[in-house]
């Protein structure tokens, strides 16, 4: 396993890029590679606990930084198929090696191993900071569903809020109640689809 690029927020938290080949294990999730070498991106709290990792076949990251929604954008090499989300990049007939500029959404819970997503799987939050009230936006994809769930984590990945929630309505309006300061996790699951967001507690 190498690790290429590695950049920290200004809260602490750390995306890191790399190549593995064989199995690796990053935090909870243990990975295989899908070809001779993938390429990893995963991130850590400022308290060291693993949030989660990408993968991504036949392709190594060479740089990584996030912009200000802390979702990341990598550069890197792709040497066969290699799938983004809903995208497939190849080679083209001339070249063994292309490079290629992707971002990805924010890892920031600590559940299974995740993958590339589109940009609809965003959740927009306000306030954002509040004071433990806020709304949820239901992203467009997930008003096609009856009910979904709303799952909050704060920045350790202790599970803060489980809520069933119909989504007949295009917001959801959340009471974390009296919390610590800090960032949590918000994650809306509905028909196996996953839509994350992040909100600030001040």
């Amino acid at each position: 396993m190498g690790i290429y690029s590695l950049v920290a927020d200004s809260l602490g938290y750390l995306y890191l890029s790399g190549v593995f080949s064989g199995t690796q294990t990053f935090g909870n999730d243990t990975v295989t590679t899908q070809s001779a070498n993938d390429l990893f991106i995963t991130r850590y709290t400022p308290g060291g606990s693993c949030l989660g990792v990408v993968t991504v076949p036949n392709s190594t990251g060479y740089a990584i930084t996030e912009d200000s929604a802390q979702n990341a954008i990598i550069t890197g090499a792709i040497f066969g198929p290699a799938v983004f989300g809903n995208i497939t990049l190849d080679t083209t007939p001339t070249a063994q090696t292309n490079f290629f500029v992707a971002k990805l959404s924010a890892i920031n819970y600590p559940l299974s191993i995740q993958s590339l997503l589109p940009p609809d799987s965003t959740l927009q939050i306000y306030a954002n900071p509040s004071r433990g009230l806020f709304t949820v936006e239901v992203p467009q994809s997930a008003l096609q569903a009856s009910s979904g769930t709303l799952i909050i984590y704060d920045s350790y990945g202790n599970l803060i809020k489980t809520q069933p929630i119909d989504l007949s309505t295009s917001h959801i309006e959340v009471d974390l109640g009296q919390v610590s300061h800090g960032v949590y996790s918000v994650l809306l699951t509905s028909q196996g689809a996953e839509y994350r967001g992040r909100v600030v507690i001040q």
